[in-house]
C-alpha cells in the first residue's frame, strides 16, 4: 500500500467546476430543494437543443454518446466488471436555496462536468438558456442567464452581453487536505446511501470511503479513459478501523415529480454532521475526490454535497 502514490491515481479524475448566474425575469416558485426542479427542466432543455428532430428513443439513438444529451443523460455504456448496465451521469448540479424568488432578484447554482463532458459545456449553457425562456418552477417564472463563471479562477467564460464562449474552464483534480487523527465532514445536500439494501443516516467512515472508491472508480473509467489503480479492499479494510466520534444528522425526504412516470417519488436522504477519528491521513485524497464529485444516490440532483471542516464545530 505504501508504494501507491494516491496524488498519481487520483490526478485521473478529472473535473471542471462552474457557477452559473442568473437573474429572475419573473417571480419564480420553486420547491425548498430546487435540485429536482432543477434536473427535470435540464433534461428537457438539454434534448431540445442537442438531440436531432429525427430522434424519437433516445435509449436507441443511433447518434450515440456524440449527442450531447445522450451523453449526459442516457450513458449507456455497459460496464460487465462492475455488473452496471450504466455508467453514473457525468455531470453534478449544486442547487440554490428554493422557495419564492422575486423578480430582479440574482441566484446561482453549481455545475461540475467530469472527464469528456467538459466537451458538451456549451450544450449545457444553450439548455439553461433556453430553460430560462421557457420558465421553470410551478408558475413557469423565467429567468436570464447573466454569466457563467470558471469557480477555480472567477474568469468569465460567457455571458449574456457577448453571447460568446472563452474556453472551457480549469481542468481540476482532487488534492491534499491536512488532515490528522479526525475529520468532520458536514453534508450540504442530503446523502441517500444504503447499506444491506436499508437506508442509513449515521454512516460508519467505512460506508462513506466505500461510496466515493466505487463513484471515483467509475466515472475515471467512463469519462476519462483511465483505471483507478487501488488497492481497494486493503483501503476499505483500513476505513473500517476508523470510528465515527459523533454524529448530528437528521433524516430528509424530498419529493420530485417525474414526467416520465407521472407521479410523485420519495427521494430519502439525511444532512448534517459526522465526525471521525482515527489514521485518516491516507484518505486525504479520497475525501477531496468525494467533496468535488459528490456521493451516494441522486447526485445529478445535487445530493450527496459535503464539505471538510478544517475548524472543530463548538457543539462538539
Amino acid at each position: 500500500m505504501s508504494s501507491i502514490d494516491y496524488r498519481v491515481e487520483f490526478a485521473k479524475l478529472k473535473y471542471s467546476e462552474y457557477d452559473f448566474h442568473l437573474q429572475a425575469v419573473e417571480n419564480i416558485y420553486l420547491p425548498q430543494y430546487s435540485g429536482s426542479a432543477l434536473r427535470g427542466a435540464l433534461g428537457y432543455a438539454l434534448r431540445k437543443v442537442s438531440c436531432s428532430p429525427m430522434c424519437k428513443d433516445p435509449q436507441n439513438c443511433i447518434i450515440g454518446n456524440r449527442c450531447p444529451y445522450y451523453f449526459a443523460f442516457v450513458s449507456q455504456r455497459n460496464d460487465v466488471s462492475s455488473g452496471l448496465r450504466n455508467y453514473p451521469h457525468p455531470f453534478v448540479l449544486q442547487p440554490f436555496n428554493g422557495g419564492v424568488i422575486e423578480q430582479g432578484k440574482k441566484f446561482s447554482f453549481g455545475l461540475v462536468l467530469i472527464g469528456s463532458a467538459r466537451d458538451i459545456l456549451p450544450y449545457f449553457i444553450y439548455a439553461f438558456i433556453q430553460m430560462g425562456e421557457w420558465g421553470i418552477g410551478r408558475s413557469r417564472g423565467k429567468f436570464r442567464l447573466l454569466e457563467v463563471v470558471d469557480r477555480k479562477t472567477q474568469k468569465i467564460l460567457f455571458d449574456d452581453v457577448n453571447q460568446a464562449l472563452s474556453g472551457s474552464g480549469s481542468i481540476l483534480h482532487p488534492s491534499s487536505l491536512p488532515l490528522s487523527d479526525s475529520v468532520t465532514i458536514e453534508f450540504i445536500t442530503p446523502l441517500r446511501l444504503k447499506s444491506r439494501g436499508k437506508y442509513i443516516y449515521k454512516p460508519s467512515f467505512q460506508d462513506i470511503v466505500r461510496a466515493i472508491l466505487r463513484r471515483s472508480s467509475l466515472l475515471v473509467r467512463g469519462y476519462c479513459d483511465e483505471e483507478l489503480k487501488l488497492p481497494y479492499k486493503s483501503l476499505i479494510e483500513q476505513a473500517g478501523k476508523v470510528k465515527l466520534a459523533y454524529a448530528g444528522t437528521d433524516r430528509v425526504e424530498i419529493e420530485r415529480y417525474s414526467t416520465r412516470q407521472r407521479t410523485k417519488i420519495p427521494l430519502i436522504g439525511f444532512r448534517g454532521l459526522l465526525r471521525y477519528e482515527g489514521n485518516i491521513l491516507k484518505f486525504s485524497e479520497i475525501l477531496d475526490a468525494g467533496a468535488h464529485i459528490h456521493i451516494g444516490g441522486a447526485t445529478a440532483f445535487g445530493f450527496g454535497r459535503f464539505k471538510i471542516i478544517q475548524k472543530i464545530p463548538a457543539s462538539f
